[in-house]
């Protein structure tokens, strides 16, 4: 018996990847790079995680933290995306106001040491 997980819609073999995402809150709307993923081989759907869709969901609402013209439109988390899945609790205790979003060409992210230095900042004072 073949123990690889299938793709729902065409049968084929689903792989462990990083994909796109599109989310949002209201009006807002923002596009994550970089977010685990199965794809499916054949027929190219892919499928999040109920945790993969709920740290999207939980970081497009914490930009709504930010005016309207500076919420990103564009974020990669290829680089922190791991702290996510490590640390669960880090979405849930992160306040975006005290960490750094840094631009390039319009695409945002975080600093990863930035990133691991406030986990660790948070963890001692808890």
């Amino acid at each position: 018996m073949d123990n690889k997980l299938r793709c729902f819609l065409c049968g084929e073999e689903l792989i462990e990847g990083t994909s796109d995402v599109r989310a949002g809150w209201g009006r807002y709307r923002v596009r994550f790079y970089g977010v685990r993923s199965l794809i499916c081989e054949g027929c190219g759907d892919t499928i999040f995680s109920k945790y993969d869709v709920f740290i999207i969901q939980s970081l497009s609402k914490l930009f709504l933290e930010f005016p309207f013209a500076q919420r990103p439109k564009k974020m990669d988390l290829t680089n922190v995306y791991d702290l996510f899945i490590e640390n669960e609790q880090l979405i849930y205790n992160i306040d975006i106001k005290e960490l750094k979003l840094y631009e390039d060409k319009g695409i945002y992210s975080f600093s990863r040491e930035e990133l691991i230095m406030y986990t660790d900042k948070k963890m001692m004072h808890a």
